[in-house]
């Protein structure tokens, strides 16, 4: 393994008894295993959360804790949900609601990227008023990504309280375009 950390302090880094290796290639050995280990581990979680996006038809992550027993969905997420809180603690995980609020956020962020984009266009906005309070810019100075995402979102939800079905029926498609829209922006903002 390549070392991180390297300085004339590490050279007289004393060599544990025992082993013919010294505190900083034990340390670095640390450091590169849990950078691994964490690049893994978030596949993993990817791969879960799409298996079970695929799995559920519903959104399984917005079912709250008590109403896991009263569908048949619901009662699947709940052995399963149980199976994975079992697994946890016998590894002696800390927190497993933790961990499964955290898999939901994934979750939510993979089905509906425009709800992703539409809060991250937010907290933008949030820092860049923030900064803007400061000079007196105020929200001017969003960028253009975050002025399309956040304008094409208040769009999606205003056609998404309207009665698609009579008068306005012509908006199912503009509004099925504007969350193609909403995915592109959302992907070139991942992107640069």
């Amino acid at each position: 393994m390549s070392k991180i950390i390297n300085n004339a302090a590490d050279q007289m880094s004393p060599v544990v008894p025992g082993s013919n290796r010294g505190l900083v290639d034990l340390r670095n050995d640390l450091l590169n295993t849990m950078g691994e280990a964490a690049a893994m581990v978030d596949l993993s979680i990817g791969d879960y959360v799409t298996g079970l996006n695929l799995a559920f038809v519903c959104d399984w992550f917005d079912i709250k804790h008590a109403d896991l027993g009263k569908t048949p969905e619901g009662k699947t997420l709940r052995t399963e949900k149980t199976a994975l809180f079992d697994a946890l603690k016998a590894r002696n995980h800390s927190n497993p609601s933790t961990f499964w609020s955290r898999l939901c956020d994934k979750a939510r962020d993979a089905r509906h990227p425009e709800l992703a984009l539409a809060a991250a266009a937010a907290a933008a906005a949030a820092a860049t008023t923030e900064e803007g309070a400061s000079n007196g810019a105020g929200s001017r100075n969003r960028t253009p990504l975050v002025r399309n995402g956040e304008e094409i979102t208040a769009l999606i939800k205003f056609n998404e309280n309207l009665d698609l079905e009579g008068e306005f029926a012509s908006l199912k498609e503009v509004t099925k375009l504007l969350k193609e829209a909403l995915s592109l922006i959302y992907s070139a903002k991942i992107t640069n």
